[in-house]
């Protein structure tokens, strides 16, 4: 199945029934291999299950444009939600012009019928490399994963579990509350159960 350039990540929405790529579009063929701003999310319509020939065929209902540098996603438990996060130039040295202090989160609403994923909104906070997303149970709460924060790598405790809150009513939206876990520099994935 063709899912645009250079696909890093992928995750299955909780019914199955789409699958989601977070394509970085890096490669030869950019500035320093990673000097591209945007990225592109695939919706991928899985093949229903049971079907033969022509109809067991998986197709791409929906692109849609993405975040800088979206290394990590998660849906909600109910699938309405998916929530990527974007690395954008936290992890160029000082000096590059691509450099930011700043990294996000986005927030995109999916169509259960369609796959089509909606903007709803992206969110910068002060962290480099954030990478791993989970849900709570409840799905009210979102855990962030801070690889570090800049100037705290030498204090032992740089990097971090940050809790945000997403706000569903008409204007959905992401809130960054003031809870944090720290932990040593390096958080990659997270699961919560």
């Amino acid at each position: 199945m063709q899912v645009n350039k250079f696909p890093f990540i992928g995750r299955f929405s909780p019914d199955g029934r789409f699958y989601v790529t977070s394509d970085l579009q890096w490669g030869i063929d950019t500035k320093g291999f990673y000097g591209v701003r945007e990225g592109i999310l695939t919706t991928v319509r899985t093949a229903e299950i049971g079907t033969t020939g022509d109809a067991a065929r998986h197709t791409v209902p929906h692109i849609a444009l993405g975040s800088w540098g979206s290394e990590t996603m998660t849906f909600s438990s109910d699938g309405r939600f998916l929530v990527t996060s974007n690395l954008r130039g936290t992890g160029k040295p000082a000096g590059d012009p691509d450099r930011t202090d700043e990294a996000s989160i986005s927030l995109y609403e999916q169509d259960p019928e369609t796959g089509r994923l909606a903007h709803r909104g992206e969110w910068t906070f002060d962290a480099v490399l954030p990478q791993g997303l989970a849900f709570d149970p409840s799905g009210q709460l979102l855990y962030v994963g801070v690889n570090r924060y800049l100037g705290e790598v030498d204090a032992g405790l740089g990097g971090a579990v940050e809790v945000w809150r997403i706000i569903v009513d008409e204007k959905p939206r992401l809130e960054r509350t003031s809870e944090r876990i720290r932990l040593p520099a390096g958080v990659h994935t997270i699961v919560a159960r």
